[in-house]
């Protein structure tokens, strides 16, 4: 049985037009994003054989993350400026049925729609936009990885960070039900005593 492991790069700064695309860092979110997912990943103990990351440094930033929570050897890493530049699914699909038929589990950490479109190709029935730092682990029962085909996938795990809600939303959510309660306690007083002077 062969085993992917499909991660997308946690949450980026964002795009400068100054800049290229390929530069772009994770943010302070991003690295906790993928320090949560990584260990919530690792508690499965299913150490890769390899961990291929796209040489874009948010995905290696990522890559880097997943492998000190696995305690994979951070230099083991191989990076890709092909798994950046890839244009389609099946183009993925073609450089994964290359790999080392010794191996039984890669993790392959990169970008969107790629991932999401070959998660897609793998298993037809998921139809999920993967969200950033997402996990999708995809086993196959094909022997060798130069025989994989579309479809063959089976959704092994699924995992991703929970967006939290912004702060100010919240502050306001709980202030209006103070207030709303507070209204409730005072109109409860209030008729309390209304109905204490109408018996005296």
């Amino acid at each position: 049985m062969k085993t992917l492991t499909i991660v997308r790069h946690a949450t980026a700064v964002a795009r400068d037009e100054k800049k290229p695309d390929f530069a772009r860092k994770l943010r302070k979110k991003g690295r906790k994003e993928a320090q949560t997912i990584a260990g919530r990943f690792a508690k499965r103990q299913l150490i890769p054989d390899l961990i291929l990351t796209s040489a874009a440094p948010r995905a290696a930033e990522t890559a880097e993350m997943f492998a000190a929570a696995l305690e994979y050897d951070k230099s083991a890493i191989q990076a890709s400026e092909e798994l950046y530049e890839l244009g389609d699914a099946t183009a993925l699909l073609d450089l994964i049925k290359t790999f080392d038929e010794k191996m039984a589990h890669v993790v392959i950490v990169g970008h969107d729609p790629l991932l999401s479109d070959f998660v897609h190709l793998m298993i037809p029935e998921f139809e999920l936009a993967l969200p950033k730092c997402a996990i999708a682990q995809i086993s196959s029962r094909r022997k060798f990885w130069r025989n994989l085909q579309t479809g063959d996938g089976t959704l092994e795990f699924y995992e991703y960070p929970v967006k939290m809600p912004d702060k100010n939303v919240v502050t306001a959510a709980i202030r209006k039900e103070f207030n709303s309660q507070l209204q409730k306690s005072i109109s409860t007083v209030f008729d309390a005593f209304h109905i204490k002077n109408k018996t005296a």
